[in-house]
């Protein structure tokens, strides 16, 4: 069993905006990946709801997560 942490969150995009988002999470995807901690992600689209995405990221620690992340923004 691993002790990573695995980060999920539910996106819900604006109809119509699901390019701009796509296009924007591409440079957001530097700065998750920039923090220590960080091990890889993965951006998921919803198959049942069109404008609906799934973000899967995996930390190394809930540290790297709580206080690296979210305490850098």
């Amino acid at each position: 069993m691993s002790d990573h942490i695995l980060e999920v969150a539910v996106l819900n995009v604006i109809d119509g905006l699901t390019p701009e988002f796509e296009n924007s999470f591409q440079e957001a995807s530097k700065i998750i990946s920039s923090v220590d901690g960080y091990i890889k992600h993965e951006l998921r689209a919803c198959i049942e709801k069109k404008n609906q995405y799934i973000l899967l990221v995996w930390w190394s620690s809930l540290e790297n997560h709580t206080i690296g992340f979210r305490q850098s923004m």
